[in-house]
């Protein structure tokens, strides 16, 4: 309601009329449990604020016709019990008229003709006293015996009815799952206490309409945490720069997509678009010259990988290339600092002109393309992607500069150390503000699961007739139930989230609070169940796949002894599970104890000494 009576400039006005309204409901109900909204507002000193005592009844009757969201679970087992025959009544200690609650409970489908509805306020009778519940059994001439309640309510809706003689079934599933109960927690103390306290809700809401399991929990909690708030920052943020389309990156940026779309009615004005890009398809385009400065970005790049993955990313093929080059190197050769000088002067003495020609042929088809798509048009536009480290970005903004056209700006929910930063124009906007980071694991899961869809990675761009298509790869995650899990969960999550008008302070605390912290946890301390669901998924990277868990091996074994950590990046959380199982714990002490002990101080001296001869 405050954000509804006063604009955001007016914060002190917002929490001033909040605090005195938490203030009336508390000291109103103490003296009278029973009390209507009218005989509420009748305390409230609306003229303090500039309004009148009817309009802020009126208005808080919108807003909870608004915001109240039915329990998908509950009502099925009204459903069941209604087809039994059974006769429905529902209860409520509410200071709403029933007028508005059987409104609400009949749109959802609870409420029918025939059924009873009891409310404290208008019964002058409380389930809290157990006085509503004589009342029903007066008012149908029925014994407590004849009836079975059902609430979550541990006093009013189980104990009480109880001693009363009811049978009573105490409702637990609509507890906030223990993420949602943490973030309430951290909120205590937040300037957005109450947007977070909102966002809680709003996951609360929509877990209870998707069946049970980990997956849904993660999709509510994990993947719409995350990306809810990226993209509704993204649209704030596009309408003030005043871009009128905004071109979402596939693949990771089909999900971000979905989440825009249940923001269409605030921003109106923001063309919606999807896109299919990719380092494969794009890096080819790229060459203008072919000569060691532009091959030595791309290698630089490619470091870890094997080098005829490397040149499939160039879209040419290892017999294409010359016979000094392949006598010269191997096709399983990793790149690494040493071999790459080397790579780079032979691809450029004997290489560079298929590379020039191969890229003029590839770039003119891909920048028919962007013509196709509307890239080019003198509209002020926007794309958005996941982000990293920028390299299709540079490289289409090359190609746009060398060809005249102005570079596009971009989001990006993230950048790692390597980002690049690019030339003149060349601007992105970074959600993740200064400081945060994503973790190799996070970047992982946000790839691999978070945005996981049913598209191939886009490998080149083909011309049929007047029409430019992408052509993909096998998808990875194709037929993955996961991807309409996500998509479910994010849509009834943004739908929600765009009725509560959060600023962009509030908006971002919310990811602060809830998703920044869920991302740390899952890393650090994942549950059982999380574990087991995440250690199913698989990553990819220049096109070589493996398991996002892996066991530690020998080595790591003895680097986790000695140094505390393992020899190699990991999922450390999920491989001391896969490796240890139910003793992992007592493994990661152990860890921590030898690795702090003065053996192994020595031992990483000595280690240090030997690699500096």
């Amino acid at each position: 309601m405050s954000k509804r009576l006063f604009c955001d400039a007016q914060i002190h006005l917002q929490k001033a009329f909040l605090a005195e309204r938490e203030r009336i409901e508390s000291e109103v109900l103490k003296n009278n449990p029973n009390a209507n909204i009218t005989q509420l507002y009748d305390e409230f000193d609306s003229s303090s604020f500039g309004l009148s005592k009817n309009d802020l009844i009126e208005l808080e009757m919108a807003v909870q016709e608004e915001l109240l969201y039915p329990n998908g679970q509950i009502l099925k087992q009204v459903q069941e019990a209604r087809k039994a025959g059974v006769k429905i009544a529902f209860l409520s200690d509410m200071y709403l008229p029933s007028s508005l609650i059987k409104k609400t409970l009949e749109k959802y489908g609870f409420y029918k003709d025939g059924d009873i509805l009891a409310i404290s306020c208008e019964w002058n009778a409380s389930k809290h006293e157990g006085s509503l519940f004589d009342k029903i059994l007066d008012f149908t001439k029925s014994t407590p015996k004849q009836w079975e309640h059902c609430g979550d309510n541990p006093w009013a809706d189980y104990e009480m009815p109880r001693q009363k003689g009811f049978n009573a079934q105490l409702y637990k599933n609509g507890d906030f799952s223990s993420d949602e109960m943490e973030w309430l927690r951290e909120s205590t103390y937040s300037a957005s206490k109450l947007a977070v306290e909102h966002f809680c809700g709003i996951c609360r809401a929509v877990r209870l309409n998707l069946p049970n399991g980990i997956e849904y929990t993660l999709a509510v909690d994990f993947v719409a945490s995350i990306y809810v708030p990226y993209v509704y920052q993204v649209l704030q943020e596009s309408h003030k720069r005043g871009f009128k389309r905004l071109y979402f990156i596939g693949r990771d940026g089909r999900i971000f997509l979905k989440i825009a779309e249940q923001f269409q009615s605030r921003f109106p004005d923001i063309e919606l678009r999807y896109i299919k890009f990719s380092r494969k398809a794009i890096y080819p385009c790229s060459f203008y010259n072919a000569d060691e400065k532009e091959l030595e970005w791309f290698f630089r790049y490619s470091k870890n990988q094997k080098l005829s993955n490397a040149l499939s990313y160039l879209g040419i093929e290892w017999d294409e290339m010359s016979a000094i080059w392949q006598q010269s190197f191997s096709e399983d050769m990793v790149l690494n600092n040493a071999n790459i000088p080397k790579v780079i002067k032979v691809f450029a003495q004997n290489d560079s002109a298929l590379l020039r020609q191969r890229s003029s042929q590839k770039r003119n088809v891909f920048l028919k393309y962007l013509r196709q798509e509307g890239v080019l048009d003198q509209v002020k536009k926007a794309f958005v992607d996941l982000g990293w480290i920028g390299t299709t970005r540079v490289c289409i903004n090359k190609i746009l500069k060398k060809e005249g056209q102005n570079p596009f700006y971009v989001f990006y929910f993230g950048v790692t150390s390597g980002y690049m930063v690019g030339g003149e124009k060349d601007d992105a906007f970074i959600f993740l503000r200064q400081g945060l980071v994503c973790s190799e694991l996070a970047i992982t899961l946000l790839e691999h699961y978070a945005s996981m869809n049913e598209d191939g990675s886009v490998l080149s761009y083909e011309q049929n007739d007047e029409l430019v298509f992408p052509i993909e790869a096998e998808a990875m995650f194709s037929g993955n139930q996961l991807i309409r899990i996500n998509e479910i969960a994010v849509e009834k999550i943004s739908q929600l989230y765009a009725r509560l008008n959060f600023s962009e302070e509030e908006n971002y605390n919310v990811f602060l609070c809830c998703g920044f912290r869920k991302m740390n946890s899952v890393e650090k301390a994942p549950s059982l169940q999380e574990y087991e669901m995440i250690s199913k998924l698989q990553s990819e990277d220049f096109g070589v796949k493996s398991r996002i868990a892996k066991k530690y091996s020998a080595k790591d074994i003895l680097a986790l002894l000695v140094w505390g950590v393992p020899s190699q990046p990991y999922w450390n959380a999920g491989a001391q599970i896969k490796t240890f199982g139910k003793s992992s714990r007592f493994f990661a002490k152990i860890f921590k104890i030898t690795s702090s002990s003065t053996l192994s101080a020595k031992l990483r001296y000595w280690w240090d000494q030997k690699k500096r001869r």
